[in-house]
């Protein structure tokens, strides 16, 4: 049997645009304020993208599965937080 926590186990990535229910309490928090405790929860910052113009996106990846997750930030507030696929999808 597989151990879907594991990243070299059968499962696959979340589907792109899946909230991530591990962080879904930081949904509107402060920016700044919330960072150190999502590298506490078993997140790596990798880059932050705020070519839009009317947001930042933050890219981290899952420690434990390599997974890659994008934060939408507005206003100084974290506004979503999505799965983004496989670590390829997060690189620098």
């Amino acid at each position: 049997m597989s151990n879907p926590s594991s990243p070299t186990s059968a499962t696959s990535a979340p589907e792109v645009g899946t909230p991530v229910d591990r962080l879904s309490d930081f949904v509107g928090a402060r920016a700044g304020q919330a960072e150190n405790a999502i590298q506490e929860r078993g997140y790596r910052f990798v880059k932050a993208d705020n070519s839009s113009g009317d947001a930042v996106y933050s890219y981290w990846q899952e420690i434990d599965t390599q997974y890659c997750v994008v934060i939408r930030t507005a206003e100084g507030r974290y506004d979503s937080i999505i799965y983004n696929g496989a670590a390829g999808n997060c690189q620098p």
